[in-house]
């Protein structure tokens, strides 16, 4: 199966969503698989980058080590993965990445599943703490993100902290 993995993160951010997408994609290649990330320039290498395709991004004003792809700039990679023959693409982040991977799951006519790595309604507390209008609004774009997808894949277990 040859798979398009999407995300608004990866190495050389260290986080668990990189280390997920690391360690799963590791897991399909040894099965066979072919996967491809599409993921921020950060403009430091890492040693995955054989099977990165790195987009154009921007900061976020609160979180300044994590980055935005810029949508336009993923769809510009359309004639490119049109040659690729994927089977499905995969999503890991939420947001630009999520809507830019619907996109471009139509234009390529084939599915799409996408992972949620966190307990994202915990983080948008956190970060929104204060201004409950920005908090319902983020938890409602989640939730129509979420009912967009057919197939939603979620972790079942606990990390332990």
């Amino acid at each position: 199966m040859k798979v398009l993995l999407i995300s608004d993160v990866y190495f050389p951010r260290i986080n668990g969503v990189s280390t997920s997408i690391r360690t799963f994609t590791e897991q399909q290649q040894l099965l066979g698989h072919t996967e491809l990330l599409i993921a921020p320039d950060y403009g430091i290498k890492t040693i995955d980058e054989a099977w990165i395709t790195r987009v154009p991004a921007r900061s976020i004003y609160f979180d300044p080590e994590d980055k935005l792809i810029k949508y336009g700039e993923l769809l510009k990679l359309l004639p490119s993965l049109k040659t690729q023959h994927f089977d499905l693409i995969h999503i890991h982040t939420p947001f630009i990445a999520h809507y830019a991977g619907l996109k471009l799951a139509k234009l390529l006519q084939i599915p799409v599943v996408e992972t949620y790595h966190t307990f994202l309604r915990i983080i948008c507390i956190i970060i929104c703490r204060g201004f409950q209008a920005l908090l319902r609004a983020v938890w409602r774009v989640l939730f129509l993100e979420g009912n967009a997808i057919k197939w939603t894949l979620l972790w079942r277990h606990r990390s332990q902290c």
